[in-house]
C-alpha cells in the first residue's frame, strides 16, 4: 500500500514511538526487529504490503487507543486504519 509523503511522516512518528516502548524490553526482539524493518519502509516510502501493512495497522489502532490525540489526528489515523483493513482483505 503506498501512502501520500504526509501519511508517511505520521506513520513513521508513530511507530518511532512504538519502537521505543518495544525496544526497552529484550525479550521482543522478534517484534523489535520487525518494527525497525517498517520504520525503514516508511522512512524511504516504500509500498508496504503483508505483515508490514498487518502490523502498521495493528500498531496504529493500539496507538489511536492508547493515547490523546488531536481531533483532525485521530480521524486521519481512523482512516488510514480502515484504508489499510480494507487494502489487506483485498489482498487475501
Amino acid at each position: 500500500m503506498k501512502f501520500t509523503s504526509s501519511e508517511y511522516n505520521l506513520l513513521k512518528t508513530i511507530i518511532g514511538k512504538v519502537l521505543k516502548q518495544h525496544s526497552a524490553f529484550a525479550d521482543n526482539e522478534s517484534k523489535v526487529k520487525l518494527l525497525t524493518d517498517l520504520y525503514d519502509r516508511l522512512t524511504l516510502e516504500k509500498i508496504i504490503t503483508g505483515v508490514y501493512l498487518h502490523e502498521l495497522n495493528m500498531q496504529i489502532r493500539m496507538f489511536v487507543s492508547q493515547n490523546e490525540l488531536a481531533d483532525d489526528v485521530k480521524t486521519k489515523l481512523e482512516h488510514l486504519s480502515a484504508k489499510m483493513k480494507r487494502k489487506s482483505h483485498s489482498l487475501r
